[in-house]
């Protein structure tokens, strides 16, 4: 997705909007029977890039939206680009951007800790729902899945994704070599202490050099 797209779909809303927005999808996500607000009283959304940042408090409802920008103890901020919260499309992108510190928890320690806990929480099938509901409001077209055709290393969420260019490769090794070696080396790419895929990325290495 063009980050200028994305940041004019953003500009373009109302502030009180986007707050609005923002905190319905928070509380769509964590509901509040699920969050202790004794642990985390205030929480902040950072887009770093873009030094645009949403607050708002937190109690037994939930996710409220507030203006005040002043600093709390109980404050906890969660803060990323725009390209990095716009590349969160499922529960492992969400942990991955956790445990790689492309998504910056920050806060007092427990506060900060319990927020992280929360978020690696999140029901999967949340995630992918309020994604499709971001590109409808922001009324983007959310772009096309990947192809054996077009993918890229970007693309690779996760272990099945891995195994699905395995297996394509396999299937295309007597009719596209080609092909099959650029989806084995994205694989290998994703998975590089795999034997069997950098043993099929030098096989097909080879054959394309011999013909």
């Amino acid at each position: 997705m063009n980050k200028i797209i994305l940041t004019a779909a953003i500009r373009l809303l109302p502030n009180k909007l986007q707050s609005r927005a923002v905190s319905k999808a928070l509380n769509y996500v964590i509901s509040a029977q699920s969050l202790d607000s004794s642990k985390v009283t205030s929480l902040a959304i950072n887009i770093i890039d873009l030094k645009k940042s949403w607050r708002f408090s937190v109690s037994s409802r939930g996710f409220e939206p507030v203006n005040d920008s002043s600093t709390h103890s109980g404050l906890v901020t969660v803060a990323a680009s725009l390209l990095t919260f716009h590349s969160i499309q499922t529960k492992q992108d969400l942990i991955k951007a956790l445990d790689v510190g492309e998504l910056v928890v920050s806060g007092e320690t427990a506060e900060k800790e319990y927020v992280i806990s929360v978020l690696k929480a999140v029901d999967a099938h949340k995630i992918t729902s309020l994604i499709g509901h971001g590109y409808s409001f922001l009324r983007i077209k959310r772009p096309e899945k990947w192809t054996i055709h077009n993918v890229t290393l970007q693309d690779i969420k996760g272990p099945a994704d891995v195994g699905f260019l395995r297996d394509e490769a396999l299937r295309l090794e007597s009719t596209n070599l080609e092909l099959a070696l650029k989806l084995m080396e994205i694989a290998h790419q994703a998975r590089p202490r795999g034997p069997f895929i950098r043993r099929k990325v030098e096989e097909y290495r080879a054959a394309l050099k011999a013909e």
